[in-house]
């Protein structure tokens, strides 16, 4: 019989490691969130919108003649002392509030893109933005970055509450595309 060489047993070894791993790692769908699997899903924006349920609270609107009511639950998960609570509600103009659920970094991310967009459009127009355009913005940014296959889809559903010239309107953004509540 012949001997193995202790770089073929290295080689060898190392093959069956890689090996292990990548079967360890699971399903090579989940890495991209341009790529279906066989059954026609895909699973990075599955987890992303799972997100929107389990990591934030609810967030509730109450539309009326004279105003809207935006409110939003934290869900404590920890028994640790927190100082400081990330704001799930932000003021991005005047007349216009933002309440998110699900990953609240993002939140913050997109809370500040539109404190932008509302600032670069009253800058050009020189007039407060309608709550229609802000979400129209912020849909098109949610689906620009969720379509990257670079980065992960935003695990982030908002609602936009504001006043402009229709009168009050709530309006929810989720997975690049918003409706009208009320």
């Amino acid at each position: 019989m012949d001997q193995i060489s202790p770089l073929r047993m290295t080689w060898a070894l190392i093959v069956l490691i890689i090996c292990a791993l990548l079967q360890a790692r699971g399903s090579d769908y989940a890495t991209s969130s341009a790529q279906f699997d066989p059954s026609g899903r895909i699973l990075k924006t599955e987890y992303a919108r799972r997100a929107i349920t389990e990591k934030g609270g609810p967030v509730a609107a109450i539309c009326c003649q004279d105003g809207i009511l935006l409110s939003a639950a934290r869900q404590i998960r920890r028994s640790s002392m927190v100082l400081s609570h990330p704001k799930k509600v932000h003021q991005v103009d005047k007349h216009i509030l933002v309440g998110a659920a699900g990953s609240l970094s993002q939140a913050q991310a997109l809370a500040n893109a539109a404190r932008s967009i509302c600032a670069r459009y009253r800058e050009i127009y020189d007039s407060p933005i309608p709550i229609e355009y802000l979400c129209s913005s912020l849909s098109d940014e949610l689906h620009r970055l969720t379509r990257e296959a670079r980065g992960n889809p935003v695990g982030v559903g908002l609602v936009v509450a504001g006043w402009d010239e229709r009168g009050p309107q709530v309006r929810c953004i989720h997975s690049g595309f918003f409706f009208r509540l009320c």
